[in-house]
């Protein structure tokens, strides 16, 4: 939770190097980087060991910008603040989810699933997007997770608690197809 905190100071115009000089890394090890990061231990004894040269700044700076923080970032953002409350959108395509999801994101603290793919979300807006999160919510904000992604995704990684509200939905078959012919129909229009 102190690392999402830390991330609310977030300066884009001072970059990630920035926000790690407000850090004192006194004494930081390598596993106190692992588990900041990742919420685990490292792999190999090798990797728990202090070296000669070690830099624990620039450790946490490569562990921010690394592809398994940015791949695992909702379940570690999820489990450093367990006491909020999940809304999770199951969005399936052409069933109006993109209106829904835009109001409701505009009233709850919002993650979407594409934030973890690097190409669909580059290390700088990756970086923007977490920090406005956690500068326009306060803690007792519902947190909505949502995005084109299987059920099953969200219950691989554990997303979904049995408390937790998960809902999608679910358009006449005809106006699915409708709705993609537009889609298409306005895309051609633009170009």
């Amino acid at each position: 939770a102190e690392l999402f905190r830390l991330l609310a100071l977030y300066d884009p115009r001072d970059g990630l190097k920035g926000l790690v000089s407000l850090i004192d890394f006194e004494g930081v090890d390598p596993r106190r980087i692992y588990h900041a990061a990742f919420a685990r231990l490292p792999e190999t004894m090798q990797l728990a060991v202090m070296h000669d040269g070690y830099d624990a700044r620039r450790h946490l700076e490569e562990a921010l910008t690394s592809s398994e923080f940015q791949e695992n970032v909702i379940r570690l953002f999820l489990k450093a603040f367990p006491d909020r409350h999940r809304i999770v959108f199951v969005h399936i395509p052409k069933c109006a989810g993109t209106s829904l999801y835009l109001k409701l994101r505009q009233r709850y603290a919002s993650l979407p699933i594409a934030i973890e793919e690097s190409n669909w979300t580059d290390k700088e807006t990756f970086l923007r997007m977490l920090t406005d999160l956690l500068v326009k919510y306060d803690e007792s904000c519902p947190i909505m997770v949502y995005g084109h992604a299987p059920l099953q995704r969200f219950i691989n990684h554990d997303l979904i608690r049995p408390i937790d509200e998960v809902f999608t939905v679910i358009r006449e078959p005809l106006a699915r197809v409708l709705s993609s012919v537009n889609y298409y129909l306005t895309r051609f229009a633009d170009n």
